[in-house]
C-alpha cells in the first residue's frame, strides 16, 4: 500500500508525502502551484465544496491512488451554454 494509506479517510489526515514524479513536482511547486506538499486531497475537499461540486472518487491499490473528479452542475452548464457539449463526452444526460 503506498505510504501506508489504505482508506480514504487516511487521505485526509496528517501523513508524508512522497510525490511519485520528484521532478515534476519540484516544477509545479516551483510555479507555486504547490504551496505545500501534502495538502493535495485537503485542497480538493476545499474546491469542492467551494464549487458545490461532487467529491471526488478514490480507488486505492498496492500499485497508487486513483482519483475520478467529476464536474459541477455549474461548470456543465457552462459547457452546455458554450456549445461545447459535445466534447470531452457529455452528452447532458
Amino acid at each position: 500500500m503506498p505510504l501506508g494509506l489504505d482508506t480514504i479517510d487516511k487521505l485526509f489526515m496528517k501523513h508524508s508525502s512522497k510525490p511519485y514524479n520528484p521532478k515534476l513536482a519540484g516544477v509545479f511547486f516551483k510555479s507555486g502551484m504547490i504551496e505545500a506538499w501534502g495538502r493535495g486531497f485537503e485542497k480538493i475537499r476545499e474546491a469542492c465544496a467551494k464549487y458545490d461540486a461532487p467529491l471526488p472518487e478514490y480507488n486505492i491499490s498496492a500499485s497508487g491512488i486513483m482519483v475520478v473528479c467529476k464536474a459541477c452542475d455549474k461548470y456543465l452548464e457552462l459547457l452546455k451554454d458554450d456549445g461545447h457539449h459535445d466534447q470531452g463526452g457529455y452528452d447532458g444526460a
